[in-house]
């Protein structure tokens, strides 16, 4: 709720069982108040060519998870060039804190995870920087540099 009252738009995206819930959906559009509710957005699951236009016309992925193993959707995201701000729960190999974007130690912690989005929102310099951090970030993680790594290293080479 700070940041849709800092008049910010969201939408957020199924990607997963969570968003089909309706009590959790009926639950997100109270907290954004009647004021506010034009500005936040709920999609339902959209197919990957949807997916990747909607990363592109964000400005950053707010990931704040309770627990993830290694989430596609900041890989995803970092690959189009979106610094992320998430919870520590994203591993630090996904998004590496200052770099690619933030990383917060309580995923309930909304007024750190506020802070943060307003810095990349309000600071074009730094959202830059970390924009193209996160976009090499990505292509660093590509599964196919991985395999040949991992085979270099079995190979002793």
């Amino acid at each position: 709720a700070l940041l849709i009252e800092n008049l910010f738009y969201f939408t957020l995206v199924d990607t997963g069982a969570s968003v089909r819930d309706p009590a959790l959906i009926a639950e997100i559009l109270k907290i954004a108040n009647e004021d506010c509710v034009t500005r936040v957005k709920v999609l339902p699951a959209v197919k990957k060519c949807e997916l990747i236009r909607l990363y592109s016309e964000a400005k950053i992925l707010l990931h704040p998870s309770i627990y993830e193993g290694l989430p596609y959707v900041a890989l995803e995201a970092q690959a189009v060039g979106l610094p992320i701000v998430a919870s520590t729960a994203v591993p630090p190999e996904a998004v590496i804190h200052g770099v690619t974007g933030f990383r917060v130690s309580d995923p309930q912690d909304v007024h750190t995870f506020a802070k943060y989005v307003e810095m990349l929102l309000n600071d074009d310099n730094l959202w830059k920087r970390l924009s193209i951090a996160a976009r090499r970030h990505a292509e660093e993680l590509d599964c196919k540099k991985a395999a040949l790594k991992y085979l270099s290293l079995c190979n002793g080479t």
